[in-house]
């Protein structure tokens, strides 16, 4: 679905900005939730 893996954005995020910069992006997505998630009103059964 996507062109990249989640390792392959990791390292290029690590590339592209600065060690702090990258850091706090780092914090900001670890753990992040699937985007509209909430927005579903159904229960989905993902990756089955």
């Amino acid at each position: 679905m996507y062109a990249f893996t989640e390792n392959e954005v990791k390292n290029m995020m690590r590339e592209l900005l600065k060690r702090s910069s990258f850091k706090m992006w780092r914090k900001r997505v670890q753990g992040r939730a699937t985007k509209h998630k909430l927005k579903v009103s159904y229960k989905t059964t993902r990756f089955q």
